[in-house]
């Protein structure tokens, strides 16, 4: 489980999701897309990726961990997810199997 996982581990997958999050667009369709969306949205922040990534690079492991166990007791209490938890940064969902 998350509490089992590395710090060096921990910090290699925030590094991948960084990477993820910081490729480049391969066509003109998603560069116009992700502008659009911020036009629409009104929020006009058009370096969102790498405000997300200087945030998830502050994060720590406790910080997740704290944050899995609200959302954990948050979900017992719904009874919504019995098998998995989905865990929700950004754009990019994390899946981690219990």
């Amino acid at each position: 489980m998350l509490e089992n996982i590395s710090e060096e581990k921990f910090e290699a997958h925030k590094t991948a999701l960084a990477t993820l999050i910081l490729e480049k667009p391969k066509k003109m369709k998603e560069v116009m897309s992700k502008y659009w969306s911020e036009i629409s949205s009104r929020l006009y922040n058009f370096d969102r990726d790498n405000m997300e990534v200087e945030q998830l690079y502050s994060l720590k492991k406790t910080d997740v961990l704290d944050f899995y166990q609200v959302f954990d007791f948050l979900i017992n209490l719904l009874g919504c997810m019995p098998d998995k938890t989905e865990l929700i940064w950004s754009w990019n969902i994390i899946i981690i199997y219990e």
